[in-house]
This record gives C-alpha cells, sequence and structure tokens, in this order.
C-alpha cells in the first residue's frame, strides 16, 4: 500500500479520534472536579460516584440513537453537529463560571453543563 493509500484511510478516523479525546478530558474534568463539587453540596466524594455513574449511563444510552442518526442523516453531518453542540455547551458552561460570583446560585451553569 502506497503512502498516500495509508493516509487516505487515516485521515476519516483523526475526527472521531478528536471527538473521542474531547469526551475524555470531559470525563477527565468532571473527576478532578469531584472534591469542589462535595465540599459544595455538603457531600464526600465517594457519594459522588454516582454522578460519574450517571454521566457515563447517559453518555452510553445517547449512542445507540446518535449511532441511528449517522446511518440515516450521514455520519459526518452527525459528528459535525455533535462537536458544535458539545462545544457550545462547553463555552456556556465556562461563561457561567466567570459569571458565577454575579449569581447567587449556580443554576444557570447547571443548566449549561453538559
Amino acid at each position: 500500500m502506497s503512502t498516500s493509500g495509508t493516509l487516505r484511510s487515516v485521515v476519516p478516523f483523526l475526527p472521531v479520534g478528536g471527538a473521542l479525546f474531547c469526551i475524555q478530558l470531559d470525563f477527565f474534568s468532571l473527576n478532578l472536579a469531584l472534591p469542589s463539587i462535595a465540599a459544595d453540596l455538603g457531600t464526600t466524594a465517594t457519594n459522588l460516584q454516582w454522578l460519574v455513574s450517571g454521566y457515563m449511563i447517559a453518555l452510553g444510552s445517547l449512542l445507540i440513537p446518535a449511532g441511528r442518526a449517522g446511518d440515516v442523516l450521514g455520519r459526518r453531518r452527525v459528528l459535525l453537529v455533535g462537536v458544535a453542540i458539545f462545544g457550545r455547551r462547553r463555552w456556556c458552561a465556562d461563561w457561567c463560571r466567570r459569571c458565577r460570583s454575579s449569581s447567587p446560585h449556580g443554576s444557570r451553569r447547571v443548566s449549561a453543563r453538559p
């Protein structure tokens, strides 16, 4: 196989790898935030493992409909829409985190959290 043939077979997997990296990075940041979430809610970090489990169950339950949508609407389109939604929600969560001092409660931040 030539170099261009190998490159051509690898390039379609780069956006998928980038999307998976975003998911892993989000999961990693959730685990890093557990101690501060526990302090804010007045509970222990071990009790918040349910939060991580719920996050992973929600992610896993959305993979099947997303795969079907990719089959029907086109994989590239669904991937781009999903990454755009994820990026927008991340931006909103970051923006609300910066505005946290002006808000008496974090309801906007929680609603923007993916």
